[in-house]
This record gives structure tokens, sequence and C-alpha cells, in this order.
């Protein structure tokens, strides 16, 4: 059985492992130690916090396998991209030249920078190991647990989220927008950019990158290409985003042209389809729905996949193993979302 829980110190060499894995290199899960460390330093104070609005808070939840105790996967939510400073991101957009005189009227793609996104609310930090890529209905797990949790705690969060999926980078590391685009105006790749930006997220781009549009026609055919591409790896996260009702908006990334999906969070699958009910211990009956189910906790936050009646009545019976697994005793409240597209975890 997988279950989702709040990422905490000791899982900090299990983390640090998926950082450093093959893929390309996560938006939010620097292979830094240190910074790694404060990251899930700043989620246990995040999630310990009494939070009324949102603000600079980012929760890091973890995929673990109940039997065997071993890490498949780690995945995050900010409560604002970026709280303190501005969030940066191409938005694409059709500029129109025209000419009465020469009776032309040409409307032609621009990428101008833009910090729209910086109060949404963020999924981020996502790392499904091989075995979950493999596994659709465990990766939504992980995916949406994150919602679950916001769907609990909508004080906490903004009333839009997005998220960015990684964009095409070769095996070496090469990103084919970056090399027609970022490089030109900063001269090194993102790996050296990171470095020299110590960790300043995205505040130091409108000082380099031109305030101009950038036409789309004028790139190298490869960095057009790059646009709005996911890479391979990103693909069942792609999946389970469109599955929790995300859809494809026209941010890109800065650095990769990776495509930004966005929706309000009362339209994401895992808020809207949420059904209340109290826990009771019991054996299950007709098992003919599977549910994401989780605790209403939030430092104790669980949440796990479970297959029960289609119609779930006010009490409901959890097998024991399950009921110890949310830490929920009886007449507990619980949360249960039916899973997107019918997946058996």
């Amino acid at each position: 059985m997988f279950f989702v829980r709040p990422a905490n110190a000791s899982d900090f060499d299990n983390i640090e492992r998926m950082v450093r894995s093959d893929g390309p290199p996560l938006h939010s899960l620097p292979p830094d130690p240190e910074r790694l460390a404060k990251w899930l330093q700043d989620s246990s104070r995040s999630i310990s916090a009494n939070v009324s609005s949102p603000g600079d808070e980012c929760y890091c939840f973890v995929l673990e396998d109940a039997t065997t105790g071993k890490l498949h996967g780690v995945a995050s939510i900010a409560a604002t991209a970026r709280h303190r400073a501005p969030f940066y991101a191409f938005r694409e957009e059709a500029l129109v030249h025209a000419s009465r005189e020469l009776n032309v009227n040409h409307r032609v793609s621009a990428l101008t920078i833009s910090h729209d996104l910086t109060q949404h609310s963020r999924l981020t930090g996502c790392y499904f190991g091989e075995m979950v890529r493999e596994q659709p209905a465990v990766a939504q797990l992980l995916s949406s647990a994150r919602l679950m949790f916001a769907a609990l705690y909508r004080e906490r969060f903004a009333e839009e989220v997005f998220t960015m999926l990684p964009g095409l980078v070769d095996e070496n590391g090469r990103m084919p927008f970056w090399d027609g685009v970022g490089y030109k105006f900063f001269g090194c790749d993102v790996g050296q950019l990171e470095v020299k930006s110590s960790g300043r997220g995205r505040t130091f781009i409108p000082e380099m990158l031109p305030v101009d549009p950038l036409y789309v026609g004028l790139l190298s055919d490869e960095a057009q290409r790059a646009i709005g591409q996911i890479h391979s790896s990103a693909e069942a996260a792609y999946r389970c985003h469109l599955d929790e009702g995300l859809l494809n908006s026209n941010f890109i990334d800065i650095f990769d042209a990776g495509p930004v999906l966005t929706a309000p969070f009362k339209r994401c699958h895992s808020v809207r389809e949420g059904l209340m009910r109290k826990a009771v211990r019991g054996s299950v009956g007709a098992a003919e729905q599977e549910y994401l189910l989780s605790n209403t906790s939030a430092q104790g936050f669980r949440c796990t996949a479970i297959r029960l009646p289609a119609d779930l009545p006010p009490e409901v019976a959890l097998p024991g193993p399950v009921a110890d697994l949310l830490g929920v005793d009886e007449g507990d409240s619980v949360r249960f979302v039916p899973v997107p597209n019918g997946r058996k975890a």
C-alpha cells in the first residue's frame, strides 16, 4: 500500500538521491545539500504554522511504500510562486502588424516577460520514481495528494494554481530553447546561472532579458520547436495535471520553454469533487469505485487510495490497516475524492 505524507528532515538522503537522479533538473529541488535541507525545514515550518492567508509557505510531500518504508516520489505545493519578489515567465501572445497602404495584416507570435503568476499557488518539485512512472494510479496519488491537502486548508493557498513542467533537455543537459534565447543574454548555461544567482530565484531575470517582445519567428528553428514541449520524463506528471483539470496556458518557462498549466483551485478535481464522511472500522462492502482518501490533519496528513462502494454512506467502513495508516479513530472525519478516470492504485 502506498501513501503520501508531509516530508521531514529524516527524508533528506532519499530526496537528495531523487534530485541527483537521471533526468531534467527539477525547478525547485536544487542538488545543493544546504538549500535542500533548508527547503525541508521550511516545509516542516509551513505545515506546523498557523496560517490565515498564503505567503511564503511551501509544503513538501513524499510517496512512501507502507510495507517497505521506501520513498518513491516527492511533490510540493507553494502557497505563492513568490511572496516578496516577482516570479517571471514568458507569456506568448499574438501581435498584429498591419499596413492599410500595403494591404497587409499579419499576426506574429512574440514572447514577453511576465510576472502575472507571482501570487498564484504553484504545484512544483514533482519527481516520480521509475516504478511510479509505470503505474499511473500511483503517480496520480502523489500528484493529487497536494490538492487534497489544499482543499482542507484553502486559507493557506491562492485562488489560482499553476504548474510548470520540464521542457526539452537532452542527455547532456543541453536546453535548445535556452541556447537560442537565454544564453545570448546571460552568456552561460542554466547550471552556471544557478550557481551565479546563489539561489535568488528568478529576481535577476529582468536585469538581463529585454523588456521588449522577442519575436518567435526570429528564433532558431530548434528553439521554436522547443516552445511548449515537455520532457519525456514529465509525461506522467502532465497526464496527472490534466486529469485534475489544469489546462495549457500561454505561459512558458523562461529557461527551457516547458509548458505552464493553470486552473482556478475550485475547478481542480480533488477540490471540487471532495466528500466529507465519518470513519468507522469494519469490512468494505461492494468495491465499485476507486477513491483517494485522506485524514483532516495538517502535520499528520496522510493520503492513500482505496476501493469502496460508489455511493458512500455518512459513515464509511475502513479496514483496520487503512484506518491505522491514516491515524483515524471511530467517528473521525475523513475526505474522499473519486480517482480521476477510475484508475486503480
